[in-house]
Protein backbone atom coordinates (compact mmCIF):
# COMPACT_ATOMS: atom_id res chain seq x y z
CA UNK A 1 0.00 0.00 0.00
CA UNK A 2 2.59 2.44 0.65
CA UNK A 3 4.63 1.84 -3.08
CA UNK A 4 1.05 2.72 -4.16
CA UNK A 5 0.50 6.01 -2.31
CA UNK A 6 4.01 7.06 -3.01
CA UNK A 7 3.14 6.60 -6.78
CA UNK A 8 0.00 8.87 -6.30
CA UNK A 9 1.71 11.35 -4.73
CA UNK A 10 4.25 12.20 -7.88
CA UNK A 11 1.94 11.25 -10.37
CA UNK A 12 -0.35 13.76 -8.50
CA UNK A 13 2.62 16.74 -8.20
CA UNK A 14 3.85 16.01 -11.87
CA UNK A 15 0.34 16.76 -13.10
CA UNK A 16 0.37 20.12 -11.07
CA UNK A 17 3.65 21.43 -12.42
CA UNK A 18 2.94 19.89 -15.64
CA UNK A 19 -0.72 22.30 -15.41
CA UNK A 20 1.21 25.24 -14.11
CA UNK A 21 3.95 25.21 -16.76
CA UNK A 22 1.33 24.95 -19.60
CA UNK A 23 -0.74 27.88 -17.99
CA UNK A 24 2.91 30.02 -17.94
CA UNK A 25 3.36 28.98 -21.88
CA UNK A 26 -0.29 30.37 -22.31
CA UNK A 27 -0.23 33.26 -20.66
CA UNK A 28 3.51 33.34 -22.61
CA UNK A 29 1.90 33.02 -25.97
CA UNK A 30 -1.12 35.56 -25.24
CA UNK A 31 1.59 37.77 -24.69
CA UNK A 32 3.50 37.05 -27.92
CA UNK A 33 0.65 37.53 -29.63
CA UNK A 34 -0.50 40.60 -28.60
CA UNK A 35 3.02 42.05 -29.35
CA UNK A 36 3.99 40.79 -32.31
CA UNK A 37 1.07 38.15 -34.08
CA UNK A 38 3.00 37.76 -37.33
CA UNK A 39 6.28 36.52 -35.51
CA UNK A 40 6.89 33.07 -35.05
CA UNK A 41 6.62 31.51 -31.57
CA UNK A 42 10.03 31.16 -29.56
CA UNK A 43 9.62 28.24 -28.40
CA UNK A 44 8.06 26.40 -31.36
Amino acid sequence: MRDNVFVAICYALTLGSLLSYATVLLRRARRAGRVAKSEELPWT
